[in-house]
């Protein structure tokens, strides 16, 4: 029962940071201070994490003292029994169900993983499928049977179609805390999942099919699609990069955390390399792939111990390491590129956005310079009429979407020196004053959109129908945008580059174009 109560009040916990803003702005509301912007929130950001973190860190004292003191007790008011005192049956009993737990269940089955996988899959996972009808076939939507494995190495790949169709390309993060691996604070890398290979620059990459080849069944759930989707947006885990926290190691032992444990390219490589031509090992102390991840990974988590040359990563949320997937493509060498950001974050200006043009000139030398960004800022929109009524709204107004961007590739980069330039394209999950009017009206409705937390999965049809039009009409002010006759640095954009490649990170999808 303790248990329970820990994991139910740790998940709450989690998702209640998650959702701080509308709890402030209800408790403002109560207070008779209001909700709009100048309003005064009732609980500081500080001062509820702060609340959230100690409630949980005392449910969690509480549970192991009644424990371990239940267990002293019946121990030392027994000791010359005959017979072990009910309370003693107890304790062992609490022990040999812990290490049957840790020996013989998945770790990662017993988190939230599971569960916000079947999520995501429940609400995206469709393929289109043809209905016979009266009229002829009809182009419908069917749901992914739930027992359909969607292996990355077969359902990642591009469709066969007329026109080039983006591969896809999952975000993610490896969680690494050797000092040598990752520079001080950020404790992850970059780690993608596609079709072909999956890994990063860090930790090496494996061919896709042999990575599949080699977990075992339990393992293989977590290579598929509907995994990488939901590894690639494991925003809260017991481990989070560089937003790792100390009180971390709640969502580790409640339960409450969205990451899981892969296969280690680099481990992959080692077992080859003990394998001569044939398949035979010949360095037989090298173990193998575990077939289920054991409770020594629950520990290694809560002791936050992820070394470089373990057989499992802990990978985790994208935006981890790097929010956007910018830096992906640019890795890949992409000339155009186009970033849909939901990312949410909070005003002035993309700190997103900004996090990656200073990691892409970090990491690869490349250099992003903006075109008006401030353009994009809420307030910066010119205001509806009558102003008095719509005050709260016309706060919220961006004069503009989408940030222009030129790239700037460097000689170690290999381009040829015509084609080191490219545009980058960024366009925010913001509000304008010439979208639609049903969009302007759900925004004066409700404050919080477009920035819903992730940590609501259980959003209504005007939610799911609301952001769903503004990434329609988001596409058509990125695509009005780059039909303007020059581009940032003053070239003629004749939009000769096809679509090749598509990254999914945390909370968007950013489709590139190569040369």
């Amino acid at each position: 029962m303790g248990t329970v109560l820990l994991t139910y009040l740790a998940g709450l916990a989690s998702i209640g940071w998650r959702k701080r803003k509308t709890i402030q702005k209800v408790a403002g509301a109560a207070g008779g201070k209001g909700t709009g912007p100048t309003g005064v929130a009732a609980v500081p950001n500080g001062l509820l994490q702060l609340l959230l973190v100690i409630a949980s860190v005392g449910v969690l004292c509480v549970s192991w003292l009644l424990l371990l003191g239940v267990t002293a007790v019946g121990t030392m008011t027994n000791l010359a029994a005959s017979s072990p005192a009910p309370s003693v049956w107890l304790a062992i009993g609490a022990v040999v169900v812990v290490v049957i737990l840790g020996a013989l269940f998945d770790e990662s089955s017993l988190s939230l993983h599971p569960f916000y996988r079947r999520r995501l899959a429940s609400a995206f996972a469709n393929r289109a499928v043809n209905v016979p009808g009266r009229l002829g076939p009809t182009l419908v939507a069917e749901t992914y049977h739930p027992e359909e494995r969607t292996t990355l190495s077969q359902y990642a790949r591009p469709a066969k179609t007329a026109h080039p169709f983006p591969e896809f390309i999952f975000a993610a993060a490896a969680n690494l805390t050797s000092e040598e691996a990752t520079p001080p604070g950020l404790n992850a890398v970059s780690f993608t999942m596609s079709a072909d290979w999956v890994g990063g620059p860090d930790v090496g990459w494996v061919d896709t099919a042999t990575l599949e080849g080699a977990c075992s069944a339990r393992l293989r759930r977590d290579v598929t699609v509907q995994a990488a989707v939901a590894i690639s947006g494991a925003a809260f885990a017991s481990a989070m990069g560089r937003f790792a926290r100390w009180y971390q190691i709640i969502l580790a032992v409640s339960g409450a955390r969205l990451g899981a444990w892969l296969p280690n390219p680099t481990f992959l490589a080692a077992m080859r390399a003990a394998q001569d031509e044939h398949g035979n090992v010949t360095d037989w102390p090298l173990p193998g792939l575990p077939k289920i991840r054991r409770g020594t990974y629950l520990l290694r988590e809560l002791f936050n111990i992820h070394p470089e040359q373990e057989r499992l990563l802990q990978v985790t949320d994208g935006g981890h390491y790097e929010n956007l997937g910018i830096v992906e493509l640019l890795r890949r060498r992409c000339t155009t590129i186009y970033c849909i950001d939901g990312g949410g974050d909070s005003p002035p200006t993309a700190s997103g956005l900004a996090e990656a043009i200073a990691l892409a000139e970090t990491e690869l030398g490349v250099r992003i310079d903006l075109k008006n960004p401030f353009a994009a800022e809420p307030g910066a929109g010119r205001p509806l009429i009558p102003d008095a009524t719509l005050a709260a709204l016309n706060s919220t107004l961006s004069k503009e979407p989408v940030i222009i961007g030129a790239i700037h590739y460097p000689p170690a980069s290999g381009l040829p020196e015509d084609c080191r330039t490219g545009v980058l394209y960024v366009a925010r999950a913001l509000l304008w004053p010439k979208m639609s009017y049903s969009l302007l009206s759900y925004a004066a409705q409700h404050p919080v959109f477009p920035h819903d937390s992730t940590g609501d999965q259980w959003f209504d049809d005007g939610q799911f129908t609301a952001y769903t039009q503004l990434g329609r009409e988001l596409g058509r002010v990125v695509k009005r945008v780059r039909q303007r006759p020059a581009s940032h640095d003053g070239r003629v954009d004749r939009g000769k580059s096809h679509s090749r490649h598509g990254v999914d990170g945390t909370n968007l999808t950013t489709a590139p174009e190569r040369s």
